[in-house]
């Protein structure tokens, strides 16, 4: 039986671990804030976090009420012991009910593939911002990862650099230089390459560099060839996952919003795709009557559709892009179950990677392992032994911690893996990691 670990109030509620107090009843589910806090008063919206761990408490009015378990309660209110926000319960408002119980705990059965090899491509377990090769290079907290091919033909990974609010640049060998490193681009996180010498970069601060609100965040265009960064658009909230359509707009998954939307880069238009702004739960459909509760990861499968780490519902959701959103593997159940995609379990899926033969890789953080769903539906464990830490060797004895942005190269042989600290503090997972595949 997996245990689902907590998330960290640093990265799931950042703006609670920067002292600032995020009203629930703004995204119309009440409930309370994320991250510890102290005890929430009652009143019709709620009140402030007072649970243990990240998405605790909340006060006691109609939409209030506080999680009693691990991440008990969740953005949306609700009491109940729910783990990873599974049990909600009462104080939910018409329109998001949600969070249907999985099937029993299972044994967990992990299936290895075999010939994996784990290495360090750059970074160590100290933190800093060091320009170097392979383990002598620094980052603080490495969050996501983009391959880029330039119109030279040069491959790179460019790397956001949480807690440094830098861009940072690797070769395939592991040389690790600094693209920017400027005062306004703060906690970045998303990434993906827009075309041969640009990038965009999402961060969690606003305009001004600071920590304000998650409607907050910003958006921003990088020129790799002249390293400069320009904003692309404000207020475009938290959308972890941004994959790239073959029409050119962007796929922005919001773990906030628990939404889908489609930006286009050539006007700055926004629209809406599946999900509900402030709704947090689950539920297959089409359009704002679908649900998600911590959409994070995307990538785009070879007929076009949105594939999606649905990360505290522990599925992974495929969309349309005519809204219509279907459960491709999961039930719910926060467990770590390999074998056929219709009985397979995962804990808190985080990001994905997909191949040409439409093989999709997850990393699934709660299991502390990196999986497959084979093209032909059998999920199997690609790396990771289930212990939380580091350790490089074979696939099925290596350790990982953050694991967060997840990337493919383009041969389908190597697989890319930011491995930080998850928002936790003064913890030794500062690196990008190397899965060789068989």
């Amino acid at each position: 039986m997996s245990v689902n670990p907590m998330l960290s109030s640093a990265r799931v509620g950042g703006w609670a671990a920067a002292g600032l107090l995020l009203a629930s009843s703004a995204l119309a589910c009440g409930g309370g804030s994320d991250g510890t806090g102290g005890e929430g008063a009652d009143s019709p919206d709620g009140g402030g976090g007072s649970g243990a761990t990240a998405q605790g408490g909340g006060g006691n009015g109609p939409q209030g009420g506080g999680g009693n378990g691990p991440q008990g309660g969740g953005p949306a209110g609700g009491g109940g012991q729910g783990a990873g926000g599974d049990g909600g319960g009462g104080g939910v408002i018409p329109g998001c009910e949600g969070f249907p119980e999985g099937g029993e705990d299972a044994p967990d059965v992990a299936i290895p593939i075999n010939g994996v090899t784990v290495t360090t491509l750059a970074g160590s377990g100290t933190p800093g911002l060091v320009n170097s090769i392979g383990t002598s290079a620094r980052f603080d907290n490495p969050v996501n990862l983009a391959l880029h091919v330039n119109d030279r033909g040069h491959r790179h990974i460019y790397i956001t650099d949480f807690e440094n609010g830098a861009i940072r640049e690797s070769t395939l060998a592991g040389t690790v230089s600094t693209l920017i490193d400027v005062p306004q681009l703060g906690r970045p996180f998303g990434i993906l390459a827009l075309d041969d010498d640009e990038l965009l970069v999402q961060a969690d601060n606003d305009v001004n560099g600071m920590l304000t609100d998650p409607e907050n965040g910003t958006l921003w265009r990088v020129n790799t060839d002249a390293a400069t960064l320009t904003l692309e658009r404000a207020n475009i909230g938290t959308p972890r996952g941004m994959a790239l359509l073959p029409d050119g707009r962007v796929v922005l998954s919001d773990l906030h919003r628990s939404d889908v939307r489609l930006y286009d880069p050539s006007d700055g238009t926004i629209s809406p795709l599946a999900g509900s702004n402030g709704c947090p739960a689950f539920e297959d459909g089409q359009g704002d009557d679908a649900r998600f509760h911590y959409p994070y990861g995307v990538v785009i499968d070879g007929d076009g559709n949105i594939i999606l780490a649905d990360q505290k519902n522990h599925r992974i959701r495929k969309i349309t892009l005519s809204g219509v959103v279907t459960t491709l593997a999961g039930d719910g159940t926060p467990d770590m179950v390999d074998g056929p995609i219709a009985s397979a379990r995962f804990n808190m899926p985080q990001d994905l990677a997909i191949d040409a033969e439409g093989n999709l890789y997850v990393s699934d953080w709660g299991n502390k392992r990196i999986r497959r769903i084979s093209a032909s539906g059998m999920v199997r464990t690609v790396a990771g032994s289930g212990a939380a830490g580091f350790a490089d060797g074979a696939g099925n004895a290596a350790q990982f911690f953050g694991q967060e942005g997840l990337i493919l190269s383009e041969d389908g042989s190597t697989l890319y893996l930011a491995d930080g600290t998850h928002g936790e503090t003064e913890l030794p997972y500062h690196r990008v990691r190397k899965i060789t595949l068989p």
